[in-house]
């Protein structure tokens, strides 16, 4: 039989075109799933992608959870998450006033005690600059100075520094407490390569590698 050369390509275009269409619908179906961090102990981690486009990320380490959510694309042989902005801070400042006591004393408050350790803090001026950590009460006392600003940020809950401009210089007395969005994790433009079934790539949380595998959950 012959073949018409024009019904030929025609044919052709239409099983190609059709197939890719299916490729590209049939990549992104595959990619739904869990992807569990592979290979560092006792570190629970990973990322659930949805079919609706939306992603979950845990991270668990001893007492240690974090969570974020977004949504993740395909392009090309990338999986980029993007989630809402970081909304500027971890902390809120409740109140701040002069006290009587010499000292600077700053204060954060949460229901659960066991967060308010490991706040790194610093009190700057012009011409000084103290830095402190936590105890296990959330409070911090400074010897006195003109404050232009505080920078809070925790250890293991925070990963950017929230900066907060103090008007008054002369005030000692700060009362902090935790932003809604304490602890989550937020995303902008992160990326994991396919690496067959699986993804690889950095870690939002541990910069101890520049490669790590998550492996699907079968």
């Amino acid at each position: 039989m012959k073949w018409n050369m024009k019904c030929l390509l025609t044919i052709l275009l239409f099983l190609f075109t059709g197939t890719g269409v299916t490729m590209a619908q049939l990549n992104e179906k595959n990619l739904e799933g869990e992807y569990d961090l592979e290979g560092v102990r006792e570190v629970g981690s990973g990322f659930v992608l949805h079919a609706d486009h939306t992603f979950d990320f845990f991270f668990s380490y001893g007492a240690l959870d974090r969570q974020g959510n977004g949504k993740w694309q395909l392009t090309g042989n990338q999986v980029i998450f993007n989630s809402e902005p970081w909304p500027g801070s971890d902390f809120l400042l409740e109140h701040h006033q002069h006290s009587r006591r010499c000292n600077i004393a700053i204060q954060i408050q949460d229901k659960n005690k066991m967060i308010l350790k490991y706040i790194q803090c610093k009190v700057i001026s012009k011409d000084r600059v103290q830095a402190a950590e936590t105890d296990n009460e959330g409070l911090l006392i400074f010897e006195p100075q003109p404050i232009d600003s505080i920078l809070l940020v925790h250890t293991y809950f925070s990963d950017q520094i929230s900066s907060f401009p103090i008007d008054d210089s002369t005030e000692n007395d700060f009362l902090f407490t935790l932003s809604p969005t304490f602890g989550t994790v937020f995303f902008k433009d992160f990326k994991l390569s396919l690496n067959g079934e699986n993804l690889s790539g950095l870690h939002p949380i541990i910069k101890e590698k520049d490669m790590y595998e998550y492996i699907k959950n079968q």
